[in-house]
């Protein structure tokens, strides 16, 4: 039975949210793609005064899935 948490193979709404984010806009994925791990993406953003996604999902939610967001980063 699949975790009622996860959302489209994600671990929840705003870790699926903020990948979806990335991968559809080209500006994100510019920037994205030059990290390996989310913490670092996330500060570059505050550093960009660009503190959410366009759904207002912030970079640094507690509850983002940051091993699933690293394994994400590094594919990219």
């Amino acid at each position: 039975m699949n975790n009622p948490k996860e959302y489209n193979g994600w671990a929840n709404w705003e870790t699926w949210n903020v990948s979806l984010w990335i991968s559809n806009d080209e500006g994100l994925y510019s920037i994205a793609k030059g990290h390996k791990d989310w913490d670092s993406f996330a500060e570059e953003m505050a550093e960009l005064e660009s503190y959410t996604t366009p759904d207002h999902v912030a970079w640094d939610l507690p509850c983002l899935d940051r091993k699933e967001l690293n394994d994400f980063l590094s594919k990219l």
